[in-house]
């Protein structure tokens, strides 16, 4: 006598299996699919980055100092010093390219130590370049100097807005 006899059961067919296989595999998709579709994170990624974000809501230049100074060594730098600039009147083409000019200057030598300094008087803050004035898109309260490995330096202007002190680059007046 068979397991199956003596449970009262009859052997099942092996097309249902093959059929429960497959609405499972679909139903899989169709969950990983709803995690993503938002912007090609799952919603837990998604409240990680709206935390970092509001993680660096710097309350005073040399906090915003720090958060650059761990952004520069960060695996995904770009990303990261993003998070610290201030968007206030940029696109975000704008702001890529800043930042990705930032990113360039910074290069590949690692960043020792920052330094907070004021700005000096009567320094100029705008330019104009094909015809388009530019000027800084916060009000600028200083800058940020970065000190490289290399004995080269970097630095960025930095203002406050809502959400605290912020990487501040130039836009287009209008």
């Amino acid at each position: 006598m068979s397991a199956n006899i003596l449970a009262g059961r009859s052997p099942t067919p092996r097309w249902l299996i093959l059929f429960v296989i497959v609405d499972a595999l679909i139903v899989l998709s169709i969950i990983g699919w709803v995690a993503v579709r938002n912007d090609g994170s799952s919603a837990r990624q998604r409240v990680e980055k709206r935390g970092a974000r509001q993680a660096v809501m710097a309350s005073s230049p040399e906090e915003l100092a720090a958060a650059v100074l761990e952004a520069a060594g960060s695996q995904e730098r770009v990303a990261a010093l993003s998070a610290l600039a201030s968007r206030r009147e940029l696109s975000d083409a704008d702001l890529a390219q800043f930042v990705a000019s930032l990113d360039e200057a910074l290069g590949d030598a690692s960043v020792l130590d920052v330094s907070v300094l004021a700005l000096e008087p009567g320094e100029k803050l705008e330019y104009e370049q094909a015809g388009v004035r530019y000027a800084p898109n916060l009000p600028p309260e200083g800058r940020i100097r970065l000190h490289q490995a290399d004995l080269t330096h970097t630095s960025m202007l930095f203002g406050r807005d809502a959400d605290g002190y912020r990487i501040v680059f130039a836009a287009p007046v209008r």
